[in-house]
Protein backbone atom coordinates (compact mmCIF):
# COMPACT_ATOMS: atom_id res chain seq x y z
CA UNK A 1 0.00 0.00 0.00
CA UNK A 2 3.12 2.31 0.73
CA UNK A 3 4.36 1.55 -2.51
CA UNK A 4 0.99 2.82 -4.14
CA UNK A 5 0.40 5.96 -2.49
CA UNK A 6 4.13 6.88 -2.82
CA UNK A 7 3.51 6.38 -6.69
CA UNK A 8 0.45 8.23 -7.18
CA UNK A 9 1.48 11.08 -4.87
CA UNK A 10 1.03 13.46 -6.80
CA UNK A 11 -2.20 12.55 -8.93
CA UNK A 12 -3.62 12.28 -5.74
CA UNK A 13 -2.81 15.97 -4.82
CA UNK A 14 -4.15 17.07 -7.94
CA UNK A 15 -6.98 15.36 -7.54
CA UNK A 16 -7.01 16.83 -3.75
CA UNK A 17 -6.64 20.05 -5.56
CA UNK A 18 -8.69 20.25 -8.58
CA UNK A 19 -11.66 18.32 -7.07
CA UNK A 20 -13.19 21.17 -4.81
CA UNK A 21 -11.97 23.98 -7.32
CA UNK A 22 -14.27 22.24 -9.52
CA UNK A 23 -17.40 22.30 -7.52
CA UNK A 24 -16.48 26.12 -6.30
CA UNK A 25 -16.58 27.15 -10.41
CA UNK A 26 -20.02 24.34 -10.74
CA UNK A 27 -21.64 25.26 -7.72
CA UNK A 28 -20.11 28.26 -5.65
CA UNK A 29 -19.75 31.27 -8.10
CA UNK A 30 -23.47 30.69 -9.54
CA UNK A 31 -24.76 30.64 -6.29
CA UNK A 32 -23.16 34.15 -5.17
CA UNK A 33 -23.97 35.37 -8.85
CA UNK A 34 -27.58 34.30 -7.72
CA UNK A 35 -27.07 36.35 -4.37
CA UNK A 36 -26.43 39.80 -5.40
CA UNK A 37 -29.76 40.51 -5.90
CA UNK A 38 -29.62 41.03 -9.49
CA UNK A 39 -31.71 44.30 -10.96
CA UNK A 40 -34.70 45.30 -9.28
CA UNK A 41 -38.26 44.27 -11.34
CA UNK A 42 -40.94 46.98 -11.42
CA UNK A 43 -43.80 45.25 -12.85
CA UNK A 44 -46.22 47.47 -14.91
CA UNK A 45 -49.72 46.13 -15.23
CA UNK A 46 -51.72 46.27 -18.93
CA UNK A 47 -53.23 49.67 -19.27
CA UNK A 48 -51.26 51.16 -16.24
CA UNK A 49 -48.35 54.02 -16.25
CA UNK A 50 -45.02 54.28 -14.47
CA UNK A 51 -43.29 57.36 -13.85
CA UNK A 52 -39.30 57.23 -14.58
CA UNK A 53 -37.23 59.89 -14.64
CA UNK A 54 -39.66 62.52 -15.21
CA UNK A 55 -41.28 60.71 -17.61
CA UNK A 56 -44.94 58.65 -17.78
CA UNK A 57 -44.30 55.53 -19.84
CA UNK A 58 -47.82 53.74 -21.08
CA UNK A 59 -48.47 50.93 -23.02
CA UNK A 60 -51.09 51.70 -24.88
CA UNK A 61 -51.42 49.42 -27.71
CA UNK A 62 -49.81 45.93 -29.01
CA UNK A 63 -50.32 43.49 -31.46
CA UNK A 64 -48.99 39.84 -32.83
CA UNK A 65 -48.61 39.09 -36.82
CA UNK A 66 -48.50 35.57 -37.20
CA UNK A 67 -46.06 34.75 -39.78
CA UNK A 68 -47.96 33.35 -43.12
CA UNK A 69 -44.61 33.29 -45.24
CA UNK A 70 -43.66 35.94 -48.54
CA UNK A 71 -46.64 36.40 -49.84
CA UNK A 72 -49.59 37.00 -47.80
CA UNK A 73 -47.22 39.61 -44.68
CA UNK A 74 -43.82 38.44 -45.28
CA UNK A 75 -43.13 37.40 -42.15
CA UNK A 76 -41.43 34.08 -42.17
CA UNK A 77 -43.88 30.72 -41.76
CA UNK A 78 -43.25 29.63 -37.52
CA UNK A 79 -43.15 33.11 -36.50
CA UNK A 80 -44.45 36.26 -35.10
CA UNK A 81 -44.27 39.92 -35.65
CA UNK A 82 -44.55 40.98 -32.04
CA UNK A 83 -45.54 45.42 -31.99
CA UNK A 84 -45.56 47.39 -28.85
CA UNK A 85 -46.48 50.79 -28.48
CA UNK A 86 -45.60 53.01 -25.48
CA UNK A 87 -46.88 56.68 -24.46
CA UNK A 88 -43.56 58.58 -23.22
CA UNK A 89 -45.14 61.86 -22.04
CA UNK A 90 -42.99 64.56 -20.12
CA UNK A 91 -44.10 64.74 -16.14
CA UNK A 92 -41.58 66.86 -14.44
CA UNK A 93 -38.38 68.30 -15.05
CA UNK A 94 -37.18 65.62 -17.53
CA UNK A 95 -33.39 64.91 -18.79
CA UNK A 96 -32.89 65.14 -21.89
CA UNK A 97 -29.81 63.36 -22.91
CA UNK A 98 -31.16 59.92 -21.98
CA UNK A 99 -31.67 56.12 -23.83
CA UNK A 100 -33.35 53.24 -23.14
CA UNK A 101 -33.46 49.35 -24.06
CA UNK A 102 -36.31 47.50 -24.92
CA UNK A 103 -36.73 43.69 -25.19
CA UNK A 104 -39.47 41.43 -25.61
CA UNK A 105 -39.31 38.17 -22.60
CA UNK A 106 -41.22 35.36 -22.48
CA UNK A 107 -40.81 32.68 -19.67
CA UNK A 108 -42.82 29.98 -21.60
CA UNK A 109 -42.21 26.49 -19.80
CA UNK A 110 -40.15 28.08 -16.84
CA UNK A 111 -37.51 29.59 -19.57
CA UNK A 112 -36.62 32.90 -20.07
CA UNK A 113 -35.81 34.12 -23.75
CA UNK A 114 -35.57 37.99 -24.87
CA UNK A 115 -35.54 39.38 -28.22
CA UNK A 116 -34.34 42.71 -29.07
CA UNK A 117 -36.31 45.41 -31.55
CA UNK A 118 -36.02 45.05 -35.36
CA UNK A 119 -34.31 47.67 -36.97
CA UNK A 120 -35.52 47.03 -40.16
CA UNK A 121 -39.23 46.25 -39.26
CA UNK A 122 -40.13 47.07 -43.03
CA UNK A 123 -38.16 43.81 -44.26
CA UNK A 124 -41.27 42.05 -42.66
CA UNK A 125 -44.14 44.57 -44.30
CA UNK A 126 -44.81 46.30 -41.23
CA UNK A 127 -45.01 50.08 -41.09
CA UNK A 128 -44.29 52.06 -38.11
CA UNK A 129 -47.01 54.84 -37.25
CA UNK A 130 -45.89 58.36 -38.68
CA UNK A 131 -45.45 59.97 -35.63
CA UNK A 132 -43.86 56.90 -33.51
CA UNK A 133 -40.54 56.38 -32.92
CA UNK A 134 -38.47 53.23 -33.29
CA UNK A 135 -35.59 54.26 -31.25
CA UNK A 136 -35.57 54.83 -27.29
CA UNK A 137 -34.45 58.70 -26.65
CA UNK A 138 -36.07 60.65 -24.39
CA UNK A 139 -35.72 64.30 -25.05
CA UNK A 140 -37.20 66.30 -23.07
CA UNK A 141 -40.60 66.30 -25.14
CA UNK A 142 -43.16 63.63 -25.41
CA UNK A 143 -43.10 60.84 -28.02
CA UNK A 144 -44.29 57.34 -29.08
CA UNK A 145 -41.92 54.60 -28.90
CA UNK A 146 -42.55 51.79 -31.09
CA UNK A 147 -40.72 48.40 -30.79
CA UNK A 148 -40.87 45.33 -32.89
CA UNK A 149 -39.90 41.97 -32.35
CA UNK A 150 -39.56 39.32 -34.00
CA UNK A 151 -40.22 35.70 -32.38
CA UNK A 152 -41.04 32.39 -32.76
CA UNK A 153 -45.02 31.84 -33.13
CA UNK A 154 -46.01 31.34 -29.46
CA UNK A 155 -44.31 33.78 -27.50
CA UNK A 156 -46.90 36.63 -27.13
CA UNK A 157 -48.83 34.90 -24.69
CA UNK A 158 -46.25 35.20 -22.31
CA UNK A 159 -44.51 37.60 -23.03
CA UNK A 160 -43.57 41.21 -21.81
CA UNK A 161 -41.76 44.35 -22.42
CA UNK A 162 -39.01 44.62 -20.12
CA UNK A 163 -37.48 48.52 -21.05
CA UNK A 164 -34.36 49.71 -18.70
CA UNK A 165 -33.21 53.08 -18.36
CA UNK A 166 -29.79 53.84 -19.33
CA UNK A 167 -27.42 52.60 -16.74
CA UNK A 168 -30.17 52.22 -14.07
CA UNK A 169 -30.44 48.38 -12.81
CA UNK A 170 -33.95 48.32 -12.57
CA UNK A 171 -36.20 46.65 -14.89
CA UNK A 172 -39.73 47.77 -15.99
CA UNK A 173 -41.84 45.21 -17.09
CA UNK A 174 -44.92 45.85 -19.02
CA UNK A 175 -47.45 43.43 -19.62
CA UNK A 176 -48.95 43.00 -22.77
CA UNK A 177 -52.94 43.57 -23.28
CA UNK A 178 -54.39 40.42 -24.58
Amino acid sequence: MRAWLRRNRVSLAAVGILAPALIWVLYGIPAVNRSDGGPTIVEVAAGNSVEIQGYEWTLTANVEIVGEGIPANKVPVGDALVAALIEVRVVDDAPGDESCDATLTSRAMGIERSWRTESLPSDYGYGLQSTSDSYCSPSGTDFDYEMVFLTPDGAYETSTVDLVMGTESTVYRFALKH
